[in-house]
């Protein structure tokens, strides 16, 4: 069982400030409990129901499982659909000074507001292969439970780091990979190869991309349509440029 005062220590961590400052999140569910003890997160303690079937796994790979009933496991959880187990999990390193341009696709995210379009983005990279997704500071923070949920588990395996848009120019700059923008009304990707190497710059959903992106793009590009609609969900835009890339 849990102590009240345990319940209050981990729902806090529903909080951004409490997981910025501890550094730990909690990913609720049986799909994402058991995707995080598979892959390379580093899972502190399961808490669950006795009935869980994936107990005998998780202490079978090292991570302490604190069997409780139904209702504190209720009160762990944001989701009000319900759960069998909650896993506590610590954050990677979110905010990165230097990434490794040179050689690799990225896709810099521009202020994106929607957690569930930013948890889509990360699982149609995992598809796709793509190792990281870099975002403005001032995007959704990647371990707000709805972003971790829409993730479908791919929250562990594809890095989310916030970079300053003139650290991430410069640096791109320095690698001397292309960079792109995604914009309407511009190059269709039809018409363009996807090289090795490059940057796609994507906007917030509403607004689009800053003036200052646009500009720094060595080439705009576009996805052609044909109907009435007038614009693409981000995230479907995303994957339709992942697409691009990995064909090219």
């Amino acid at each position: 069982m849990l102590s009240k005062g345990r319940i209050k220590e981990l729902t806090s961590l529903h909080l951004k400030k409490y997981r910025s400052a501890r550094n730990m999140f909690l990913a609720e569910g049986d799909k994402l409990v058991r995707e995080a003890i598979r892959s390379s997160a580093q899972v502190e303690e399961i808490f669950a129901m006795e009935s869980w079937a994936g107990a005998e796994k998780a202490i079978q790979s090292g991570i302490p499982v604190t069997f409780t009933g139904e209702r504190e496991l209720k009160q762990l959880c944001e989701l009000k659909s319900p759960n069998e187990a909650v896993a506590l999990v610590h954050m990677p390193k979110h905010i990165i000074e230097e990434v490794e341009f040179k050689g690799h696709w990225n896709i810099y995210m521009d202020r994106l507001r929607d957690p569930g379009n930013l948890g889509t983005i990360m699982r149609i990279a995992d598809w796709f292969g793509l190792e990281r997704i870099i975002c403005s500071p001032d995007s959704v923070e990647p371990y707000n439970q709805k972003v971790i949920q829409a993730s479908m588990g791919a929250v562990f395996r594809i890095e989310v780091i916030a970079m300053e848009e003139d650290v991430m120019l410069a640096q791109a700059r320095a690698a001397q990979v292309p960079i792109y923008a995604a914009a309407m009304g511009t190059l269709s990707i039809d018409t363009l190869a996807a090289g090795p190497e490059g940057i796609v710059l994507m906007g917030n959903e509403a607004q689009g991309l800053s003036n200052k992106l646009l500009e720094a793009a060595d080439q705009r590009i576009s996805i052609p349509g044909k109907g009435a609609a007038e614009s693409l969900n981000v995230a479907v835009a995303a994957g339709i440029l992942m697409h691009w890339i990995q064909r090219g």
